[in-house]
């Protein structure tokens, strides 16, 4: 938590503190071949931030950030400015938000090499419509993903004489390609309406589903 990586882009994200020494950073950044962007943050209170991934969670295609937490003008325009140029979207959450753990977020990788969103109910449920619908496109584009890999199995299984299509849960409940669509557009809908429980409910099944499909 000390420093929050962007391995794609060899970067290291670091907020300064009695737990994140800079000389160590830049060692470290040296040996590994990283750009260290430094800056220092506080919460509400006015208090140091201890670790970097309390305000901010690097993902494949996004970043998730609170940029209310740097006060510095320079080294907020210096964090936005990195992660632009780094090509990734970046969405932004308040100092309330990240006091309710939405930057504690954690990008996973399933079995199948579908990537995940991992957070908190408080974190969750702190979150807007709009910042979940930009989430879930993230794992929309996941799902589509693993659609196509079904798809390109299902051919290949076709090829050598093996019709299903189909795949089963470990309690051997029979999921196919337009239930997972289906899951997703609930989801989508129930964000888009409010209702954030059901949507995380849903969602988490989502990912169980996504985690132990064979």
């Amino acid at each position: 938590g000390s420093m929050v990586l962007d391995r794609d882009k060899r970067i290291a994200y670091a907020c300064i503190s009695p737990r994140t020494n800079e000389d160590v950073l830049a060692e470290f950044c040296r040996q590994m071949h990283y750009t260290p962007v430094v800056f220092a943050a506080t919460d509400g209170n006015r208090q140091a931030i201890y670790h970097t991934n309390v305000l901010m969670c690097v993902a494949d295609k996004y970043v998730v950030i609170c940029l209310e937490s740097i006060a510095d003008p320079d080294q907020n325009k210096l964090v936005a400015d990195t992660i632009i140029n780094s090509h990734k979207k970046m969405i932004a959450i308040t100092l309330h938000q990240m006091n309710h753990f939405a930057g504690n977020m954690l990008q996973v990788e399933n079995k199948n090499g579908e990537k995940l969103l991992v957070m908190s109910s408080q974190a969750y449920e702190s979150l807007t419509t709009e910042q979940l619908q930009e989430l879930m496109k993230n794992l929309r584009g996941a799902m589509d993903r693993y659609m196509q890999s079904m798809k390109r199995e299902a051919e290949k299984r076709m090829a050598q004489g093996e019709q299903n299509k189909n795949r089963r849960t470990p309690n051997g409940k029979m999921i196919t390609e337009q239930d997972l669509q289906q899951m997703l557009d609930t989801i989508e809908k129930l964000s888009q309406n409010g209702a954030n429980e059901a949507a995380q409910e849903l969602l988490a099944q989502l990912d169980e589903i996504l985690k132990n499909l064979e």
